[in-house]
């Protein structure tokens, strides 16, 4: 199958699954596509060959500074139950945490929608997963605190200035050692 092919083909499997809209030119002429899931997740279609690539951001970070967040996501990969044929990546260009994965189109045989439904399924759980092993239950208040305040999920730096505040708080309540005088 060559590239127009493959292009039409899936296409035509993406509108019957209700995906993609009668009409509408859904892949670019580098094979790209764009599609937004009503789960509001938004995921990057890229067509190479006979390959279906799927991308979808997990979460943006600043490699300098997250490396601890970057290391909990990236030893995903190594837990092939827990990731079911995708993987983490780092976009260096865009700063984002990806979920790939790579289908081999046969047709016949790949359902197309399943397919899509279980990547983001698994999308949707990675995300959820990462913020509990960052965020522990310990400190789920103080983010679901820090939350509120924001009106919008904190980014790590704020979540990192927030702890160091909290720390700094405390530390400073306690007195000072005083040596017992006799």
């Amino acid at each position: 199958m060559n590239q127009l092919k493959a292009e039409a083909w899936l296409t035509n499997e993406l509108i019957k699954g209700g995906f993609a809209s009668q009409g509408v030119t859904f892949f670019d002429q580098q094979g790209q596509a764009i599609y937004r899931a009503p789960e509001g997740i938004n995921c990057l279609f890229w067509l190479r060959n006979t390959h279906w690539h799927l991308y979808s951001p997990l979460r943006e970070i600043k490699p300098e500074s997250d490396g601890r967040y970057l290391a909990v996501a990236l030893s995903l990969n190594l837990q092939p139950r827990e990731m079911q044929g995708t993987s983490i990546g780092l976009n260096l260009e865009s700063r984002q945490l990806l979920l790939q994965q790579c289908t081999e189109l046969s047709i016949g045989t790949l359902d197309v929608g399943k397919t899509l439904n279980q990547f983001i399924i698994r999308c949707q759980y990675l995300r959820e997963r990462l913020e509990t092993l960052w965020f522990p239950a310990s400190n789920v208040s103080r983010k679901a605190g820090l939350e509120r305040r924001l009106g919008q999920p904190p980014s790590l730096d704020q979540y990192y200035a927030e702890l160091k505040k909290s720390r700094y708080e405390h530390s400073t309540s306690i007195t000072a050692f005083q040596p017992i005088r006799q």
